[in-house]
């Protein structure tokens, strides 16, 4: 067994987020869309992968990670659930509904399979 310590690449520091937020975001605790994008850097998935992971379209995942949406319920449960990597099997088709609403008026104004 070797001593030595790996050098950081340049691909490590892309992942590397502050310890508290890691620390929140392994509790399952999202706040915001800076907190999705966050996770998905730090599992190191590009949004088309993690979106596939997740069973949910690029769309909706942008919106959440913009701000302009906010996952509720079932979807924030997704995100919650394991954390996806590019070996997760694909979810099957219809197996889970995201409601998406507008952020903070709890409206709901689409859904997604």
């Amino acid at each position: 067994m070797s001593d030595e310590i790996r050098e950081l690449s340049a691909v490590d520091f892309e992942r590397a987020i502050p310890r508290r937020l890691r620390d929140r975001l392994m509790r399952g605790e999202l706040k915001g869309g800076d907190d999705v994008a966050a996770l998905r850097r730090f599992i190191g998935l590009s949004q088309d992968l993690f979106a596939r992971a997740r069973g949910i379209s690029v769309h909706i995942l942008r919106n959440w990670e913009q701000g302009r949406r906010m996952p509720e319920g079932p979807a924030l449960a997704l995100l919650k659930d394991r954390c996806p990597t590019p070996e997760s099997p694909p979810r099957e088709s219809g197996a889970d509904r995201l409601t998406v609403s507008n952020r903070g008026s709890g409206k709901v104004i689409g859904e997604a399979t």
